[in-house]
């Protein structure tokens, strides 16, 4: 990030990380350190925990750089994963608990493993140390970014499912747009699987070729 910002003009920025994805890459020294801890519970691996550690230091410089710049006060950090942990870590033993527990499934699966991902978010008006419990999903961030940025979500495309979740920034009990489907959905249609989530309900369905059962 450049050490020039100017305060005045809004920016995004967005950092994807590699890693927690297939390949485990990590220091020497980071996994001399997780392997003096023992084997871990789960099936997981040291190098795993080793990289998974290397990337919350490089969120953190990303972090310290925000305040660096002096620009936190001003600035939304927003903080997730695309899909759910991994069911098989390379390397990783079967014998121990699954990795996702006590959450069923993992990653390209609908149940809880597989779609319940972490999300954390700082920034004006965030109370921290906060917690909500409203369910969101990847595809209200655009609705989001847009009302943040000042502008107004419900001018966007009729193609747009998401609906904006700023409310809940402020107010973790706040009210929702209504959800055109009427809830969060999911669709796997390779896998033959779909999930409408309304409020603390999940609807899992599974498709035949010539129906559902």
């Amino acid at each position: 990030m450049s050490e020039q910002v100017d305060n005045k003009r809004p920016f995004f920025v967005q950092v994807s990380y590699y890693a927690q994805h297939l390949s485990v890459v990590t220091s020497s020294r980071m996994l001399e350190k997780y392997r003096q801890k023992g084997a871990p519970d789960r099936g997981y691996t040291q190098a795993w925990a080793a990289m998974m550690e290397e990337l919350d230091s490089g969120i953190g410089r990303l972090i310290n750089t925000i305040d660096r710049l002096g620009i936190r006060d001003n600035t939304f950090i927003f903080l997730t994963a695309d899909n759910g942990g991994r069911g098989t870590i390379p390397g990783g033993s079967r014998d121990r608990l699954p990795t996702n527990v006590p959450l069923t499934g993992a990653k390209h699966s609908l149940f809880e493993g597989g779609i319940r991902v972490p999300f954390i978010a700082a920034g004006p008006g965030i109370r921290p140390a906060s917690a909500c419990h409203t369910p969101v999903v990847g595809y209200d961030f655009l609705p989001t970014f847009v009302e943040l940025a000042g502008g107004k979500p419900e001018r966007l495309s009729e193609e747009v499912d998401g609906v904006s979740f700023a409310p809940l920034l402020q107010d973790p009990i706040a009210a929702l747009q209504t959800r055109k489907s009427g809830g969060i959905v999911f669709h796997r249609p390779e896998r033959l699987f779909s999930v409408l989530r309304v409020e603390r309900y999940k609807l899992i369905l599974f498709w035949t070729r010539n129906g559902t059962v």
